[in-house]
C-alpha cells in the first residue's frame, strides 16, 4: 500500500493501543518503466522482493541489500517494559546494476521478433540475440512473445488464447495446471535455456575449420554436387534436389551445399573436426551471467563415426545453444577470439563507488585473422550476390550472413527450425545478430 495509508494505520495503532494486534511492514516494490521490454532477460521479483527469473534472480543478492530493523524492549509475554527502549538499524541499499543492453536495439529486436512470429506462424516461439563481436557484450536479447513485467502472473495474449482454446473450466485442476505450464513457458528465456539443431548456420564453423587447416583445401578448388552423396551405407541429400553441379568452395558455402560440406569435413577427419568443435566452445557453456543456460548434446569422441561427421558438417544430428552459436560465429567475425557473452557491465554502490566491472577476455583463439577475413568475405559475397542469405542484404551496409533450416526430431517429421546468423560490417565486424524461428507454419518452411 502507499505511505499515506501506512501513516494512517500507524496513527490508529497508537490511538487505540493495537501494538499487539496490528503491525505495518515496509517492503520495496519493483517497477519496470518499459513494461515488456526484455522481459525474459530482466526477469521479475516475487511478493517479498526476491528475484525469480533472469537478471533479477542472477543478481538478487547484489540488488537486495540488507533490510533495516527496529529493536524494542518487551517482556516474555510481549508486553512493553516500564522503561521504553527502541532503536533503529537502517537498511543498506543494494547495488545499482548497469547492463550492456541498448534500449533502442532491444526495442527494435522485440518489434521485429513479434512481426516474425506472427508472419511465420511459429508454433514454438521465436528468439534473437544481438552481440558486440569484439567484447561479447549482449546489446539485446528477446523471446517472443514477451510479457508485462509489471504483471508477470498474467498470461500474455498468445498464452491466454492458447489456454482458452483448451476449453477447461476456470475452476478446474486441468485449467490451473495448463495455466502454470503456460506461465513457465512465457517466463523462460528461450535464447539462453533451450538447445536446437543449428542446421546450415553451422557450415560457417565447418568452413572456418577447413580453411584454418591449410593442407585440407585449395580455395580455388571445384567440387561437384549431384544432389546427394553416399557416406558409409547412407545416401545423404542436398537441399537442392537436382544438385548444384560444378561449384567452388566459396560457392559451396554461399549456396549451402551439403555434399561440399561433407567432402571437406571428410578430408579434415573425425579427430580434427572434433577438436575444432570443442575449440569453438560447443562442448561447454558460454558462462553468460544469466540463470539456466543450456548446454550442447553431441556425439561421444569414441563413437564419432564417418557418418556422424558427414551430418555434423552441415549442422544436423546434434544440438547446441543459441548462445553457443552466436558466440562461435562472433569468433569467426572478430579475428578468431572466442569470448564469453555477458549482460552486466558494472555495479555501483549507493555512494556511486564502482564495486564491479566486467573485464572482457578471450577464452582462446580458435582461428587466425587470415581465416576470419576469408570466411567474412565469402559470407558477405553470398549476401551481396545470389547466395542463400541474399535476403539479409541491406543497402549501404556490407553484411555477412548464413541461413539455416534444421529438422526437429520428434513426432512431426515436417517440423523445422529456421534461423539466420549475421554480422556487420563484413570488412570490420562490430555487431552480430542471430534470429531463430521455432516451427514456422505459414509459407515455406525454409
Amino acid at each position: 500500500t502507499d505511505a499515506e495509508t501506512a501513516d494512517r494505520v500507524l496513527k490508529l495503532i497508537g490511538e487505540r493501543d493495537l501494538d499487539d494486534m496490528v503491525t505495518v511492514e515496509a517492503v520495496s516494490v519493483r517497477h519496470y518503466p518499459y513494461g515488456d521490454l526484455a522481459s525474459q532477460l530482466l526477469g521479475f521479483t516475487g511478493s517479498d522482493g526476491q528475484g525469480l527469473y533472469g537478471l533479477e534472480l542472477q543478481y538478487d543478492k547484489a540488488l537486495s541489500g540488507t533490510n533495516g530493523s527496529y529493536v524494542t524492549a518487551r517482556d516474555s509475554m510481549g508486553n512493553e517494559l516500564p522503561t521504553p527502549y527502541e532503536s533503529y538499524i537502517p537498511a543498506t541499499d543494494g547495488y545499482t546494476v548497469e547492463t550492456t543492453i541498448d534500449a533502442y536495439v532491444q526495442a527494435v529486436l522485440d518489434e521485429q521478433l513479434e512481426r516474425t512470429r506472427i508472419n511465420s506462424g511459429a508454433n514454438n516461439r521465436v528468439c534473437g540475440i544481438v552481440m558486440d563481436v569484439n567484447s561479447g557484450a549482449i546489446l539485446a536479447m528477446a523471446t517472443g512473445p514477451s510479457f508485462d513485467l509489471n504483471a508477470p502472473f498474467a498470461l500474455n495474449d498468445a498464452a491466454a488464447a492458447e489456454l482458452e482454446a483448451l476449453g477447461y473450466p476456470s475452476d478446474s485442476e486441468a485449467y490451473k495446471t495448463a495455466k502454470n505450464r503456460l506461465l513457465l513457458e512465457m517466463w523462460s528465456n528461450k535464447a539462453v535455456t533451450e538447445i536446437y539443431m543449428p542446421g546450415s548456420t553451422f557450415k560457417t564453423v565447418t568452413c572456418s575449420a577447413v580453411v584454418e587447416d591449410k593442407a585440407v583445401i585449395d580455395l580455388d578448388e571445384r567440387f561437384y554436387c549431384s544432389g546427394s552423396m553416399q557416406v558409409a551405407d547412407r545416401t545423404i541429400h542436398c537441399h537442392k534436389v537436382g544438385g548444384h553441379g560444378s561449384l567452388t568452395f566459396r560457392e559451396g558455402l554461399q549456396n549451402s551445399c551439403n555434399p561440399v560440406m561433407m567432402t571437406i569435413a571428410a578430408r579434415l577427419g573425425c579427430d580434427r573436426f572434433y577438436e575444432y568443435f570443442k575449440a569453438f566452445g560447443f562442448l561447454e557453456k558460454t558462462g553468460i551471467d544469466l540463470p539456466g543456460e543450456g548446454n550442447s548434446i553431441f556425439h561421444a569422441p569414441s563413437s564419432f563415426s564417418e557418418l556422424d561427421l558427414a551430418t555434423a558438417s552441415f549442422g544436423q544430428n546434434f544440438k547446441v545453444s543459441i548462445l553457443q552459436m552466436i558466440t562461435a560465429v562472433s569468433a569467426v567475425a572478430n579475428g578468431g577470439r572466442l569470448l564469453s557473452p555477458y549482460v552486466v557491465r558494472r555495479m555501483i554502490d549507493a555512494d556511486g563507488n564502482e564495486v564491479y566491472r566486467h573485464e572482457a577476455t578471450a577464452r582462446r583463439t580458435v582461428i587466425s585473422e587470415e581465416t576470419s577475413r576469408i570466411i567474412c568475405d565469402i559470407l558477405a559475397g553470398g549476401v551481396a550476390g545470389d547466395g542463400g542469405a541474399k535476403n539479409a542484404y541491406v543497402a549501404g551496409y556490407r553484411v555477412a550472413a548464413k541461413t539455416g533450416t534444421s529438422e526437429k526430431i520428434g513426432d512431426d517429421r515436417s517440423a523445422r527450425i529456421g534461423s539466420c546468423v549475421a554480422f556487420a560490417p563484413a570488412d570490420d565486424p562490430q555487431v552480430a545478430v542471430i534470429i531463430v524461428v521455432d516451427e514456422p507454419t505459414v509459407g515455406s518452411r525454409y
